[in-house]
């Protein structure tokens, strides 16, 4: 199975989600409040490419 990541807004929109889903089971890798970051700093999106990738040779 391959996996994948997403950044998501929850409801209500104040917060953010990042997932990383296969087929068969979904991860909740991080939340954190709209109001401190509007995005993931290009190390985190780094460190969700890594666990991805890791994910992805263990599945």
């Amino acid at each position: 199975m391959r996996a994948d990541v997403s950044v998501l807004p929850l409801i209500p929109s104040a917060a953010r989600a990042a997932l990383l889903a296969t087929a068969e089971v979904i991860y909740l890798v991080m939340g954190y409040p709209k109001r401190t970051k509007d995005s993931l700093t290009a190390v985190e999106k780094a460190e969700l490419k890594a666990l991805t990738q890791r994910l992805n040779n263990e599945v």
